[in-house]
């Protein structure tokens, strides 16, 4: 089991480069039934969010984007409440410098002793080897 950042499954719906056939390694072995993801409440808002930016951006249309939301439901992504997360969050932010949001996942892989798994490299300066239970994207090798 890992959790998954937005980082991560922002890219099977957007194939945005860096780090799309890592993620998408990550996805075929979430689907094979090899690992399992779980990711805080706000894993969906942070999606979808990527989502609509790329709308803007004109890379997808509104109509794609539609079913890229509708799609990211099928994946059945466990999502764990975040409001006990809000405070411990809070304060690891604080400590590694990271931004609150990117905690929120921090926190609740510490909290249930799983690997973070992510592909944001401004985090992945932030962190400098200082979280033990990061997982690079690029030191991916489940599947």
């Amino acid at each position: 089991m890992c959790v998954a950042d937005t980082s991560i499954v922002a890219r099977w719906h957007l194939n945005n480069p860096p780090y799309v056939e890592r993620s998408l390694s990550v996805r075929d072995d979430y689907v094979a039934g090899r690992i399992n993801l779980i990711g805080p409440d706000n894993l969906a808002v942070e999606v979808v969010g990527a989502i609509r930016q790329a709308v803007s951006a004109r890379y997808i249309s509104a109509s794609v984007g539609e079913r890229h939301v509708e799609d990211f439901w099928q994946w059945n992504i466990d999502l764990v409440d975040t409001k006990p997360l809000i405070l411990p969050a809070y304060r690891l932010s604080i400590r590694l410098g990271c931004s609150f949001y990117d905690a929120i996942y921090l926190v609740l892989a510490e909290s249930h002793n799983l690997p973070f798994i992510h592909a944001d490299r401004n985090l992945k300066n932030a962190l400098n080897g200082r979280f033990a239970q990061e997982l690079w994207i690029e030191d991916y090798r489940f599947g």
